[in-house]
């Protein structure tokens, strides 16, 4: 999540919430 949070992914922007919550959902595994 720190990771999410300081913007160091490539393709999640900061404010990308959608963006970091289907990350979040392929990382687990879950389809959204």
């Amino acid at each position: 999540m720190n990771i999410l949070r300081k913007g160091q992914l490539q393709g999640v922007d900061k404010g990308d919430v959608r963006g970091q919550v289907a990350l979040i959902a392929e990382l687990f595994g879950v389809v959204a």
